[in-house]
């Protein structure tokens, strides 16, 4: 059984924004782009103080974008458990 979600959450993980949709944080456009960006963990410094900005104003994502990059490295850690000798 666990097999199985490990393959759920590795097809997560490899898909993204294609998996979970875009209700999530319910942005379009390059706001959008720029926080999927900043979940895998490829934002640059000046996109984390862009994206610093659009969270001063958008507090409500916060929570949102933690759950995300949490999901995402639980994910990509039971997927480097599952695939180790």
């Amino acid at each position: 059984m666990h097999e199985d979600f490990a393959q759920i959450f590795e097809f997560y993980v490899r898909c993204g924004p294609d998996a979970t949709g875009h209700n999530l944080i319910n942005l379009e456009g390059e706001e959008a782009d720029l926080i999927e960006r900043f979940i895998q963990g490829h934002c640059n410094e000046s996109e984390r103080r862009q994206l610093a900005q659009v969270l001063q104003s958008r507090p409500d994502l916060i929570r949102q974008i933690a759950e995300r990059v949490k999901t995402t490295r639980e994910v990509a850690e039971d997927s480097a458990r599952t695939s180790s000798p």
